[in-house]
């Protein structure tokens, strides 16, 4: 038996145009640009044998399902556990490496180490909890769907962490996902093990209007999501 899961990552936020770590307090709206790239996702999707859609509670992702969902006659099942990490302090900051060394000097051993800065910031979720979450998330999404297709609408830390995890290794900070990248995987049970069939795909979302340009859409891959 097997599952076939759908990783989309939201599409682009008013604060992924400007660069801002969002993390899970802060509920930012999609641009144009997002709002274009959500159809363009929908469409993309609208012959994949989709059994169920979740999403993650934020603004961001669950404006994106929305579309996928009307597309699709999907109904949409948030989970709160689907949540990108918590990045506390930081949240609502500019993504710039420098000014973050500059403000926690600290975290310059930790970046030097190669290790990801988001849960060393003050106030951030700790990565233990996170991942907990998370894996908790998915497991239940496998145990109400042993088989099928399944959607899965959330962020890219949550999409890193879980596949690291999957894969028996800590973290990746370099494995990014764009916004409205599709990641396909397959879930065998038992014993679970995982088919990666592709990751971060974005064709369908390239070539955008020229009108969205205007937007100031200009970091569609920042990984604050």
């Amino acid at each position: 038996m097997s599952l076939h899961l759908w990783l989309i990552r939201h599409a682009e936020s008013t604060w992924n145009a400007a660069g801002k770590m969002q993390g899970q307090q802060a509920h930012p709206p999609l641009t144009a640009l997002g709002r274009w790239q959500a159809c363009q996702i929908a469409t993309r999707l609208a012959d994949a044998p989709l059994d169920a859609l979740y999403t993650s509670d934020l603004r961001r992702t669950t404006e994106t399902a929305e579309m996928i969902g009307a597309q699709l006659e999907l109904e949409l099942r948030p989970d709160a556990r689907l949540r990108e990490h918590g990045l506390g302090e930081a949240e609502g900051l500019l993504w710039n490496l420098t000014e973050l060394l500059e403000r926690w000097p600290f975290l310059r051993e930790k970046h030097a180490q190669g290790e990801s800065l988001h849960a060393h910031i003050p106030g951030a979720e700790p990565h233990a909890a996170f991942l907990t979450r998370v894996v908790a998330a998915f497991e239940a999404i496998h145990a109400a769907h042993p088989t099928g297709h399944v959607a899965v609408v959330s962020h890219g830390g949550v999409f890193r962490s879980y596949l690291s995890h999957l894969m028996g290794a800590p973290s990746y900070p370099g494995l990014r996902f764009g916004n409205g990248a599709i990641s396909r995987i397959e879930l065998h049970d038992p014993p679970l093990w995982a088919n990666i069939l592709y990751l971060n795909d974005t064709c369908h979302v390239q070539n955008p209007p020229e009108f969205d340009q205007l937007q100031g859409s200009v970091s569609s891959s920042i990984e604050g999501a």
